[in-house]
């Protein structure tokens, strides 16, 4: 949003959105908790985003465990398990 928002200022018209959907897909649930863990000084906040990353999948009531990639809108919420 930053660079669109420079994009504009600097008199540019056109600013084209990417779509982000396939790295939700993709992201490695160790990175990310290794990136979080030097912003967040909490260990159970930490541990809260791994079981929320780890959650799985549920499919037709069959539950397809995760390794990478991340629960996306409200819908992910309601497979998640604490």
């Amino acid at each position: 949003m930053l660079a669109a928002q420079s994009y504009v200022q600097s008199g540019r018209r056109i600013v084209v959105n990417v779509d982000l959907e396939k790295f939700f897909d993709w992201a490695n649930h160790d990175i990310l908790i290794d990136r979080l863990q030097k912003r967040i000084a909490g260990a159970g906040v930490i541990r809260l985003i791994r079981a929320y990353l780890d959650s799985g999948i549920m499919d037709s009531g069959v539950v397809i465990e995760r390794h990478e990639g991340m629960p996306q809108g409200a819908t992910a919420l309601a497979a998640t398990t604490y």
